[in-house]
């Protein structure tokens, strides 16, 4: 038996502990499937009492609970770039760009990560960033398989689907009647990187929603409200029939595959709906989190800081075709970690999804658009 928890769990597992320990003593769990988030922070970020303190104690108790291998999936640390700030603003923060090696882990998430390898199961993180961080924190080296959504979608040619979309796209160059889905940055609520966010608030305004008539927004949290607001604010004429909110998974798959011809996305979990939706995208790095999934996965992408924004004639056509995206690559990558995957669940005896396996077992050139 396989015991899944995550931490969209973490109120109610936290307050039911004592009883599942109680319950599970003696029961036949063969493995424990942890999925997570960015957890890993700097020590200095690491506020007892705080979300990611929580989720710590959280997993490790669990994991005292279960005498099985546990398998934690989709690690990953949240880091700012420091110097990545939208079209080469002025930085008033003075940070300098942000190494693995300066992210200090603390003893407790040394600790959880320390069981989970010591318990016959593994670590699978989202990118090489955080594998870096934690071999500089000398723990053994995790798993890098970038993020599980990258299997939503189970068409081993995934990849050259996307590059025939976008080639279309590209071929068109039709700005009247693209179909174009926006994922909004997180923009903060003040600070100077508030005030440096206005700058990528003015050009997506200017140079992406009244250049695009049949462009629409992809609301991901509340907060995207306010980022709407703001954009009307600056003349982007966002009305209520540009606004979409999708309220499970399923819809929102379906929703942006049948809706929308590429997606111009600042958010790695928006983009990779897309993704599954076989509608082709750039995604746009605003931190070290996004930027590690992003190239991990080789998905088609740029940082918030690239000069290429900073250009007065910005044409978000030939922004797309500067950046490259590799249809077979993709497809080569993702049958690469498919066949990871299977080996993984075949020693810890666990099943894995027959649409991983497929993908893993289609051979090099079989895949057809």
């Amino acid at each position: 038996m396989v015991e899944w928890v995550n931490g969209d769990h973490i109120r109610n597992q936290r307050r039911a502990l004592p009883k599942r320990r109680s319950f599970r003593e003696g029961s036949d769990v063969d493995l424990f499937l942890l999925g997570t988030a960015n957890i890993l922070v700097n020590v200095s970020n690491y506020i007892q009492g705080g979300i990611v303190s929580v989720l710590t104690k959280f997993y490790t108790d669990m994991i005292h609970v279960y005498n099985a291998p546990v398998l934690m999936v989709g690690l990953g640390a949240q880091a700012d770039f420091g110097d990545g700030l939208p079209f080469g603003t002025t930085n008033l923060t003075e940070k300098r760009s942000i190494k693995a090696s300066d992210i200090i882990l603390t003893a407790q998430q040394k600790e959880m990560y320390g069981l989970i390898k010591g318990s016959g199961g593994d670590i699978v993180v989202r990118g090489q960033f955080t594998a870096n961080i934690c071999t500089a924190n000398g723990l053994q080296p995790p798993l890098v398989f970038g993020c599980p959504s990258l299997f939503i979608n189970h068409n081993p040619s995934l990849g050259a689907r996307l590059e025939a979309k976008r080639i279309a796209v590209l071929k068109a160059r039709d700005s009247a009647n693209l179909r174009l889905a926006v994922g909004l940055p997180a923009v903060p609520t003040q600070g100077n990187m508030y005030l440096q966010s206005l700058v990528l608030i003015q050009f997506l305004a200017k140079k992406v929603f009244k250049v695009f008539p049949k462009s629409f927004v992809v609301v991901q949290t509340p907060h995207d409200m306010d980022t709407i607001h703001k954009l009307q604010q600056y003349g982007a004429p966002i009305t209520q029939d540009r606004i979409k909110y999708y309220y499970d998974p399923e819809h929102w798959f379906e929703g942006i595959g049948k809706s929308a011809d590429f997606l111009f996305g600042f958010r790695i979990h928006g983009t990779m709906a897309g993704t599954a939706a076989e509608v082709p995208s750039v995604v746009i790095s605003t931190d070290h989190r996004i930027q590690e999934l992003a190239e991990g996965m080789q998905l088609a992408t740029a940082t918030v800081s690239d000069p290429r924004f900073g250009v007065e004639a910005f044409d978000l056509f030939d922004f797309i075709d500067s950046v490259k995206f590799d249809g077979r690559k993709f497809d080569e990558h993702r049958r690469s970690i498919a066949k990871q995957y299977v080996a993984l669940f075949e020693r810890l005896k666990a099943p894995v999804n027959p649409g991983i396996a497929a993908i893993a077992n289609t051979g090099a050139g079989e895949a057809t658009v």
